[in-house]
């Protein structure tokens, strides 16, 4: 254990204490989230590694497969320059609980104003059209259904996208390339 992750383990216990403490990480047991804090250096192998060696539960197993998907984005979620989608398109892979860990582990004001907006504004965007108005407009079902709606989140989030008319516009456009 390194003297980093020693004070990496005093300031999670000083957020859960936290008046306003994130309650993903009060719920969390303590022990799973220093084993994602050991852990969350290591590479995918070595965490994969780590969890069979282990013989970890699900959640925890869960976790340290997230910790290992925010550590290998790290340099996409400091990019100043990266579009909401794309920080959506990490940032929905994992729980939120690895999202209120991940400022005990890392303390780059662009990840954190990230992860901040994520949470609070990025992860609700939804496009208008939903599938029943995909299948009211005679697109028909399949796996044309998801990737209309992720493009018309990913414009919305963009900013390319406006209104429903221009979502419809988009879904048929797509449609009509299949």
């Amino acid at each position: 254990m390194t003297p980093a992750m020693v004070q990496q383990f005093a300031e999670l216990r000083a957020r859960r204490a936290a008046n306003d403490a994130d309650p993903h990480l009060v719920a969390a047991p303590i022990e799973r989230l220093y084993l994602a804090i050991i852990a969350f250096p290591l590479g995918a192998e070595a965490t994969r590694a780590v969890q069979a060696r282990l013989g970890l539960r699900a959640e925890t197993q869960h976790l340290l497969h997230d910790m290992s998907i925010l550590h290998s984005y790290l340099d996409d979620l400091a990019d100043p320059a990266a579009r909401p989608s794309q920080i959506v398109q990490i940032l929905d892979q994992v729980t939120p609980v690895s999202l209120a860990l991940l400022p005990v582990l890392c303390h780059d004001a662009v990840v954190l104003d990230h992860v901040r907006r994520y949470r609070e504004e990025w992860r609700h965007v939804q496009p208008a059209l939903t599938g029943d108005d995909l299948r009211r407009m005679g697109i028909p079902r399949g796996v044309i259904y998801r990737n209309i709606l992720r493009a018309l989140r990913m414009g919305r989030l963009d900013g390319e996208i406006h209104s429903r008319a221009e979502e419809d516009a988009m879904a048929r456009a797509m449609a009509a390339l299949t």
